[in-house]
C-alpha cells in the first residue's frame, strides 16, 4: 500500500453470544488479554512507545469488553 491509499476499512461484525459459554469464552480471552497487556506495561523493560502501545491496547480491550456488555443490556431491555 502506498503513502496516498486509504488503510483498510473493517466493517461490524455481528456475533451471536446467546450460548453462556461463547460468551464466557470470548469475555474471559478480551480480559485476560487486557491483563497481560497491562502486566507487560508495568514491567518496565519495554521503550516508553512500547508501553503506552500495551497500556492503549488494554484500554481498548476493556472497552470491548464494556461495549459487549451494553449491547446484551440494550438487547434484553428490547426483548423485554
Amino acid at each position: 500500500m502506498n503513502s496516498r491509499q486509504a488503510p483498510a476499512r473493517f466493517e461490524p461484525v455481528v456475533l451471536d453470544l446467546a450460548d453462556p459459554d461463547d460468551y464466557g469464552v470470548l469475555i474471559e480471552a478480551l480480559e485476560s488479554y487486557a491483563a497481560q497487556l497491562q502486566n507487560s506495561a508495568d514491567n518496565g523493560r519495554d521503550t516508553a512507545d512500547e508501553r503506552m502501545f500495551f497500556r492503549t491496547s488494554a484500554a481498548r480491550a476493556k472497552d470491548m469488553v464494556e461495549k459487549i456488555h451494553d449491547q446484551l443490556e440494550a438487547n434484553r431491555a428490547i426483548a423485554g
